[in-house]
């Protein structure tokens, strides 16, 4: 049986504050939050399970995510806020600030946090998060995203490191073309299908992701002109109904949505 695990990485709109542009933080959670509603909306009207990182700051102030828990979606682990760069501090130092989100959120939603993914995708010692008690870790994206990372030649199978469950994002055989958020924006439905053909072709599963943001109204001032157009293009309206489409096609495909952790652990 094939598997769709449809994910989101909760934290405000962050590429303002990565661009220096002087927006309030109120501001860049509220686009993230008019985001949430959206994708809460697809679930439903699809019946699709999901599994939500959120980071605790995000965690604490969307009433919405406790709905969305309740209904029997995952809570999952994305550190404590994005901005945090765990990679560049002492170990100690990561291992307890993360520890420190992770029970945050243990105590917000009551229940255990099982699930890691870390603020743009920067791999992590799993022994962090093995000390603090995860179980999985969704952070690798085995293919080369210019600026960002390269883990092209890494392996796209669910595999275990320092006793933590590695569960790549998706990416197709061979020629590791990405189909999650940007790519999945910009180069449109027909492309996500292929995509997913392709992956399907020697793996059970696919994992992909989202951010709130992408959900929200952002082709338009005061972002345009300041922002990359691949960030703003196609968000909002267009991405929902896109993702909607694509959740039904999969449904028509016999590919069954779950969360990660009722995957790994059926």
């Amino acid at each position: 049986m094939n598997t769709l695990l449809l994910t989101f990485d909760l934290e405000q709109f962050v590429t303002p504050e990565e661009k220096g542009m002087n927006l309030s933080r109120k501001e860049l959670f509220s686009l993230s939050n008019q985001g949430l509603e959206k994708i809460h909306q697809i679930l439903l009207e699809t019946g699709t399970k999901a599994t939500f990182f959120t980071t605790l700051e995000f965690a604490q102030q969307s009433p919405l995510l406790k709905k969305i828990a309740e209904e029997g979606h995952e809570i999952a682990l994305h550190g404590y806020d994005h901005n945090t760069h765990y990679t560049e501090m002492e170990t100690n130092a990561a291992e307890e600030e993360l520890k420190k989100a992770k029970e945050g959120l243990e105590k917000l939603f009551k229940t255990k946090i099982k699930g890691f993914r870390a603020p743009q995708m920067k791999i992590l010692n799993n022994t962090i998060l093995h000390n603090i008690g995860i179980s999985y870790d969704s952070s690798l994206h085995p293919t080369y995203i210019p600026r960002y990372s390269n883990n092209f030649f890494k392996t796209r199978n669910i595999h275990t490191s320092h006793q933590v469950k590695v569960i790549p994002v998706s990416v197709t055989p061979l020629i590791r073309l990405p189909f999650s958020w940007i790519w999945f924006r910009n180069f449109g439905l027909t492309y996500a299908k292929l995509c997913t053909k392709l992956t399907l072709l020697n793996q059970n599963y696919i994992n992909i992701y989202f951010h709130p943001w992408d959900f929200a109204e952002l082709n338009k001032e005061p972002f345009k002109g300041k922002i990359f157009s691949l960030i703003l293009r196609n968000t909002g309206i267009k991405i929902a109904k896109e993702l909607k489409n694509y959740i039904t096609w999969t449904q028509e495909q016999g590919i069954t949505a779950t969360t990660i952790s009722d995957y790994l652990h059926p």
